[in-house]
């Protein structure tokens, strides 16, 4: 093979960019797949001698090649991934921390499995274009940072249990790419337009006549009415975790409260608007009459609950982009942001930030940073309670 004098590796595409000592052009390269090559890789000269047009133009590449085309080979490999490295770690994840063990499990199902499945994993170099084109899919779906570094974090642990097992052909930690950025700070829903989310599932109800998308209507009315953490948290509230506590400044309206079993802070209890106790609570109730106190509040008849929520996701993002509230000047606002939106409303309100962290099981801090609103309304509000002489009457002098 011909010596290289230079290469360079794309931060954000599994592209290596390569000169021969004997070539005035920059060639590059990037893994397709085990039936595409002896070795899987796409080689081609850009035929160009700069390196920032042969950059542009091995993109341009990487985006029209068709990989659909290889996908579907099978080959019989000598190392299994999935036998070998991901199954010893979540055997252990499973006995450490069954919480994080089912997400992980999942998200490596989703993005980490279909990409390592077929892989040699004794070739560093195919490794390290997996792991690139992992990132580079992850990046193109428009996750988080944060996101992204929790994918970090399963696939470097994996590795790194891999490296202690000595039955294995692995002996190398790939690199993995710097993820910079910080979190996304989501533009938070406003009271109108949660309404008309909720309406637009009331509508599809009326359509399909299926009941599902009315209860994910009294599922979002719950959202809005405290703030809760979408997903598993709330799905799997039982009845007998509502209670009702006496208000003796206001002896007709009992205040509703919700125990949460397993949140990411463990137990907590959280009270809910008068409106939804007395709107929507007693739809949700007389739903399922047969119900008894030990079955789940929303979908009782749902075993699995986190296909439910993979559901309800998914419709979400649906309905909310049809009716054009999903993405705002390209930034998408998927069903956490009801919280989010409950959180910066309650600050709107000029609710004291601990109170609202007590509230939401969170901290001032991560309210600051993630929630807290900043508007020019809401500035012009923080600014003047910053300066309050600017608010203050302002003695006149008179004129003689």
């Amino acid at each position: 093979m011909p010596k290289i004098l230079e290469q360079k590796k794309l931060n954000k595409y599994p592209i290596k960019l390569f000169k021969y000592v004997r070539s005035p052009y920059w060639w590059f390269s990037f893994f397709v797949n085990k039936s595409y090559s002896a070795n899987g890789m796409e080689y081609q000269s850009s035929k160009l001698k700069d390196v920032k047009k042969a950059e542009a133009y091995s993109i341009s590449y990487f985006k029209k090649f068709n990989f659909e085309k290889y996908e579907n080979f099978k080959t019989k490999l000598i190392q299994d991934f999935h036998k070998d490295i991901a199954v010893p770690y979540f055997n252990v994840r499973k006995l450490t921390n069954e919480k994080r063990y089912k997400k992980e499990l999942g998200q490596y199902n989703n993005e980490i499995l279909p990409l390592f499945k077929d892989i040699d994993y004794s070739n560093t170099s195919e490794v390290e274009e997996k792991v690139s084109q992992l990132f580079y899919n992850l990046k193109i779906k428009g996750l988080a940072v944060a996101t992204c570094r929790n994918y970090k974090i399963i696939i470097s642990n994996m590795f790194k249990k891999a490296l202690m097992n000595n039955n294995i052909p692995f002996d190398v930690m790939p690199e993995f790419p710097k993820l910079t950025g910080n979190s996304i700070r989501r533009l938070a829903y406003s009271p109108k337009e949660t309404k008309q989310i909720i309406n637009a599932f009331r509508d599809e109800y009326k359509t399909r006549e299926d009941m599902f998308y009315d209860e994910v209507a009294d599922f979002l009315c719950m959202l809005k009415s405290a703030g809760f953490r979408p997903g598993l948290e709330l799905l799997r509230i039982k009845r007998n975790h509502i209670g009702f506590i006496n208000d003796p400044l206001n002896p007709n309206k009992p205040i509703m409260k919700v125990t949460l079993l397993e949140t990411k802070k463990d137990r907590h209890t959280q009270t809910v608007a008068d409106w939804f106790r007395d709107d929507v609570y007693p739809r949700i109730v007389n739903r399922y009459p047969n119900a008894t106190e030990l079955d789940y509040l929303f979908f009782p008849n749902e075993e699995n609950r986190e296909k439910l929520f993979n559901r309800i996701r998914k419709n979400f993002i649906r309905i909310s982009d049809k009716i054009g509230l999903y993405d705002v000047n390209g930034q998408k606002r998927p069903i956490y942001t009801f919280r989010h939106s409950f959180i910066s409303n309650r600050r709107s309100k000029e609710v004291d930030p601990n109170i609202v962290a007590i509230h939401s099981n969170t901290s001032v801090a991560m309210i600051n940073k993630h929630y807290q609103d900043l508007s020019d309304d809401n500035l012009v509000n923080i600014h003047n309670q910053l300066y309050p002489e600017r608010t203050r009457k302002q003695k006149t002098t008179k004129n003689y």
